[in-house]
């Protein structure tokens, strides 16, 4: 059955909506790639074989949220179980179907799906391969991702990310998660400020630092050449790592471009990014995102991959804040 999956942020439900069918059809700065050196120069060993700083762990940060109450983890504190925990009972509408995650207050936030290929199809010797899909989401208290099997109608794996840090109120943001050609899954982590790869084969993580220090990234896209690009909320730079010389834990195979926006007056923040070809030309693609200006203004920003350079479009005046950004089936954003 078609759906759509829309991620609840303040609490611990997947909300699914059916009968929705999900789509079948000269201002640049070069910022530096960062070094070959590991940014964490006293290592310790995490899971997985990766290294963290020791350095790096500070007072207000946990290294988990609570995955139950009898956990050891840190515990959203009770003036704010309301807000962050939710309802503790699942609702339905005709459209509308909630399945609530078996993690107390752990704030699915980052949502993808996984196309997987079956050859299961065997009526009539047909043994063509069938999509089979699967849902998968961060929740972000507790650092788990969790697969959601939509068929099964249950949750049917959860994966405990290594080193996973929470700060204050909240669990560090994975706002954006995108799998590659290669059915790997990436996602933003806003506290570590990295972004993370999961291989899906072997089961393992590795971690990406961005070069600059609370850059927040956000949103994800990767391009036909399986470049992954993120943008810094706070950074104000557009990102992009190549999956062919990252290094685990160093920012190493991650360039950063600086959007100038002095002539417009600045901008605050970036919001989502989207890729698109030209004239179906894989070699020749554009990212495009909204450079927001709160609380009235913002503009439309086309960043040419070959030419490595921005360009500012200026939307007229009174159209308000652009937040987000996407292509239709017939290339119009």
């Amino acid at each position: 059955m078609p759906y759509i999956a829309i991620p609840v942020s303040a609490i611990s439900i997947l909300l699914l909506m059916f009968f929705l069918g999900p789509n079948n059809d000269g201002n640049l700065s070069l910022i530096g790639r960062g070094d070959d050196n590991n940014i964490a120069s006293n290592n310790q060993e995490i899971s997985n074989g990766q290294t963290k700083g020791q350095n790096e762990i500070v007072d207000d940060y946990s290294l988990r949220g609570a995955v139950s109450s009898a956990s050891g983890g840190k515990q959203v504190l009770e003036k704010y179980q309301n807000h962050l925990c939710g309802a503790s009972f699942e609702k339905r509408t005709d459209f509308i179907q909630e399945y609530t995650l078996p993690f107390p207050c752990s704030q699915p936030v980052g949502i993808t799906v996984q196309q997987q290929q079956n050859s299961s199809n065997t009526s009539n010797n047909d043994t063509t391969a069938v999509n089979a899909q699967k849902i998968w989401m961060a929740a972000t208290w507790v650092g788990y991702l969790v697969v959601f099997d939509p068929e099964q109608q249950r949750f049917s794996e959860f994966i405990e990310i290594p080193n996973w840090k929470t700060k204050g109120i909240f669990g560090s943001m994975v706002w954006d998660m995108e799998f590659d050609k290669n059915g790997d899954l990436w996602f933003t982590d806003q506290v570590n400020n990295a972004i993370w790869r999961y291989f899906t084969a072997d089961k393992k993580f590795e971690i990406y630092r961005v070069p600059t220090n609370g850059s927040y990234p956000s949103s994800i896209a990767i391009d036909s050449q399986g470049r992954v690009w993120f943008s810094e909320i706070f950074g104000k730079k557009l990102g992009v790592i190549d999956p062919t010389s990252v290094i685990n834990n160093t920012t190493k195979g991650i360039q950063e471009y600086q959007l100038d926006m002095s002539e417009e007056g600045g901008f605050e923040t970036m919001g989502p990014l989207t890729i698109t070809s030209n004239n179906g030309n894989g070699n020749n693609e554009t990212v495009w995102f909204t450079a927001v200006d709160f609380p009235e203004t913002g503009h439309i920003i086309k960043f040419d991959i070959n030419k490595k350079k921005f360009e500012v479009l200026r939307l007229a005046e009174g159209v308000g804040v652009p937040a987000g950004i996407v292509e239709d089936d017939k290339g119009r954003l």
